[in-house]
């Protein structure tokens, strides 16, 4: 649980720290106002990207109040009921994306304390995978590839590392060949 929701933590400050993949400003903005809440930075993502009802955003909700529950003693620990409805409400497609996961039983042993079941992390680990995926994908496409070629290439020199000899000509190809290579 403490992996997968640092790491989903890491994805979203390192897009808000470049201005050229997180574009809006109140988002970033947000997202640093959070402070230490992963809670607040994830729904700050995930109602720009209206996963509000989607059972993905809903089981990444779970998760994070999970890890808060057998890690941390933060006041984000529970999960609203309309989350627990809306997964519900979706079990059966959950089930068949997830290899069987039962939210009934997720929302008993979430409820027990109990640790998750070897199902119920790694679905939820599946589910961070998934999440990532998409708001990466939301991200890439509002991106300013021009002013994220022009960080690319002040790093790459800060770092000494070669440029092409038309990167300044042709930065969209050369976000493009360094996002290929990634």
């Amino acid at each position: 649980l403490v992996r997968a929701v640092d790491s989903l933590e890491a994805f979203i400050c390192d897009c808000a720290d470049d201005k050229a993949v997180m574009s809006d400003p109140r988002m970033r903005q947000k997202i640093e106002d959070a402070g230490n809440s992963v809670t607040h930075k994830f729904r700050t993502v995930k109602n720009a990207f209206l996963l509000q009802s989607d059972p993905l955003g809903n089981l990444i909700e779970v998760l994070i109040a999970w890890r808060n529950r057998v890690v941390h003693s933060t006041n984000e620990r529970d999960v609203d009921e309309s989350i627990w409805k809306s997964l519900e409400k979706h079990s059966a497609n959950i089930a068949s994306s997830y290899r069987g996961l039962s939210i009934a039983q997720m929302r008993s042993s979430f409820y027990e304390s109990a640790f998750p079941s070897f199902k119920e992390m790694a679905s939820l680990i599946n589910a961070t995978q998934k999440c990532v995926e998409f708001f990466d994908g939301k991200f890439l496409s509002q991106m300013d590839t021009t002013s994220y070629a022009a960080n690319l290439m002040i790093r790459d020199r800060m770092l000494g590392k070669r440029l092409p000899k038309n990167a300044n000509l042709c930065k969209t190809v050369y976000v493009h060949k360094q996002l290929s290579s990634v």
